[in-house]
């Protein structure tokens, strides 16, 4: 389930104000950094395999997902658990 990018989401918030603060520039490093192996359908599809232990489940496809992934800005303000 956590590689289907509309599955999965996880929203975390740090117990320390400095690093919070600098979170969204972590995560665009991080990215960064992963680009080689998420930028990659031939490599995303090795990823795959390893995670699996053989081939991937028939629902499971190697295409870029970034874009599904992605939130509207707007939705971080909002809560399901609100009143």
């Amino acid at each position: 389930v956590f590689l289907r990018a509309t599955y999965a989401r996880m929203f975390t918030y740090s117990a320390d104000p400095t690093y919070h603060a600098n979170r969204p520039v972590f995560i665009k490093e991080l990215v960064g950094l992963l680009e080689p192996i998420l930028g990659d359908e031939a490599v995303r599809e090795k990823a795959a395999r390893g995670i699996f232990g053989g081939c991937p489940p028939d629902w499971w496809t190697p295409e870029d997902q970034s874009e599904m992934a992605a939130m509207p800005a707007a939705r971080y303000a909002t809560s399901s658990m609100e009143e």
